[in-house]
């Protein structure tokens, strides 16, 4: 019953939106750290507290998974685990770019990087944006498509990057430092897209779920329908007409009652007579010779030496109407 369901649990899909906020937010910040680095070096602190946060959003997340199924998730346990590790994960790797650049005392950014970064900065937006309509219930294929191009995007400036490094004669600790840093980078816009797959397993379970019930509800109404039920198999009313009675079933008296035939002992079958049942109707000697008989009507013998018994048995019986002749 609709009232017995678990509600929805708003307050994990809150964090959910919130951990994306939060992507969307390192994005941003790392964007404006390599715009002008290193007079923006201090920006890295404030990547700092994003990843904290970051890490309390999560363990919220799995602490409402793991509670005690008073409240019900659009996902399942796992992949709710698997989508908020991924989230953590975008923007721990963000940090750690923003604080090696920091460390090896970067003197200026390289272009790849601030493209890597205009790349965060789009696949944070619309990780918000699909996690916002996770929530809602509304369409998100066209935002993980895009996070797939994005990182593919960001898969051809990784490898750019590290040729234009090896392609001059520069500083092999140079080469090192950036090589770390992209490194970083990259993981961040592959976390994204792993973000996108566990979204994209979720809409696919939803899908299957929501079928499966549509299956079932029209299984059950063909069911209904054919068997006359309206209202639904539970319901056990039949559509103004009367049960059918099963065919070929032996005696049915007029009230609808099924009288089961007595056969007769060794005895009787010997003697050649007919015995009358508790309910009242006759039993012949000859199992052979019984013949189906409509409801209201006493049942006969084929037989003409049954004849002396099925007349007492129709008297004995009580039934006023009389077999029909041929």
């Amino acid at each position: 019953m609709s009232f017995l369901r678990r509600a929805p649990d708003v307050i994990l899909m809150e964090l959910v939106e919130e951990a994306g906020r939060n992507v969307q937010r390192c994005g941003l910040l790392m964007r404006d750290l390599l715009a002008d680095f290193p007079e923006h070096a201090s920006l890295a602190r404030d990547l700092k507290v994003c990843e904290q946060e970051g890490d309390r959003i999560t363990h919220d997340i799995i602490h409402r998974l793991t509670g005690d199924g008073r409240v019900r998730a659009p996902f399942a346990a796992g992949d709710g685990y698997a989508l908020a590790t991924a989230l953590d994960d975008i923007v721990d790797y963000t940090e750690h770019a923003a604080a090696q650049m920091v460390l090896y005392g970067v003197e200026a950014p390289m272009e790849q990087a601030v493209e890597f970064a205009e790349v965060l900065v789009g696949a944070g937006e619309q990780i918000a944006r699909a996690l916002r309509c996770l929530r809602t219930g509304a369409d998100l294929a066209t935002h993980l498509v895009e996070i797939h191009r994005l990182e593919n995007e960001g898969d051809r400036l990784q490898r750019d990057a590290v040729a234009s490094l090896f392609a001059g004669g520069i500083d092999p600790m140079v080469v090192i430092r950036w090589k770390d840093i992209f490194e970083s980078l990259e993981g961040a816009v592959d976390a994204c897209e792993t973000v996108a797959h566990v979204l994209e397993g979720i809409t696919l379970k939803q899908r299957g779920r929501r079928g499966l019930g549509v299956g079932a509800r029209r299984r059950s109404v063909r069911r209904a329908g054919s068997a006359g039920i309206v209202g639904g198999p539970l319901k056990g009313k039949l559509a103004g007409k009367p049960a059918p009675e099963p065919r070929g079933h032996p005696a049915r008296g007029s009230g609808g009652r099924v009288r089961r035939l007595r056969w007769p002992g060794p005895a009787a079958q010997a003697a050649g007579r007919g015995v009358i049942s508790a309910t009242g109707t006759a039993r012949p000697a000859d199992r052979r010779s019984v013949a189906m008989r409509r409801p209201g009507w006493t049942a006969g013998w084929t037989s003409p030496a049954c004849g002396a018994n099925a007349a007492a048995a129709r008297s004995m019986s009580g039934v006023s109407r009389a077999r029909p002749q041929k």
